[in-house]
């Protein structure tokens, strides 16, 4: 199976909704891909960084993950191999990870906290994830048809396409929601951070 790209997907819509501008379609695929990705939280890696001694906060980087991914959800945070209750720690709009101050590291540790995050795309985002256009290139095709096609008095406007559009976007949600909870790790039950950065 060929892998699609944002660019096949906006091709095709583009000969769906004629008259639609580019950056309108591109505009609306790009936000059925953050808002895939935000509803289901199927994209989750682990964080490894150093303890250091009396360090309130850390920095949670995910630049080396994908260029355009940001922290969504603080999913999961073990120190020396210790699952911590999110009551021990907090997150902030700067994308840090501050500990409480009841608690700091007492010393140094190398590799001594993983923290697991859920990652979503910036707002201004280039890229998509590769294997989320493959697998699910559908739904965010259908997310942006459906919103495109509900813009009144325009040449694309047309609201029973629209509800096939959305139908595509409704089915491949279920069925990432479904993957995502197949293949959700069980340490992480409960253990959601208080709704995201910045929370």
């Amino acid at each position: 199976m060929a892998t699609k790209t944002v660019n096949d997907l906006a091709i095709r819509l583009a000969l769906e909704l004629a008259g639609c501008p580019r950056a309108l379609i591109l505009d609306r695929l790009r936000e059925g891909c953050r808002e895939l990705l935000l509803r289901t939280h199927p994209w989750q890696v682990d964080l490894t960084m150093d303890l250091v001694e009396d360090q309130e906060e850390y920095t949670l980087d995910v630049s080396a993950t994908h260029a355009d991914a940001v922290v969504e959800h603080v999913v999961l945070v073990k120190v020396n191999g210790t699952v911590y209750p999110a009551r021990l720690w907090r997150t902030t709009v700067d994308g840090e990870l501050g500990f409480e101050s009841s608690w700091v590291p007492g010393e140094d540790v190398t590799d001594g906290l993983v923290v697991r995050v859920s990652l979503g795309l910036a707002d201004d985002a280039t890229t998509f994830p590769d294997w989320l256009i493959d697998r699910y290139g559908y739904a965010i095709r259908g997310y942006a048809g459906m919103n495109l096609c509900r813009i009144a008095k325009r040449p694309w406007s047309d609201m029973q396409a629209g509800e096939v559009f959305g139908r595509e976007y409704r089915r491949g949600l279920s069925r990432l929601s479904a993957w995502a909870r197949d293949h959700a790790d069980p340490e992480d039950a409960g253990a959601w951070d208080r709704g995201g950065i910045g929370a």
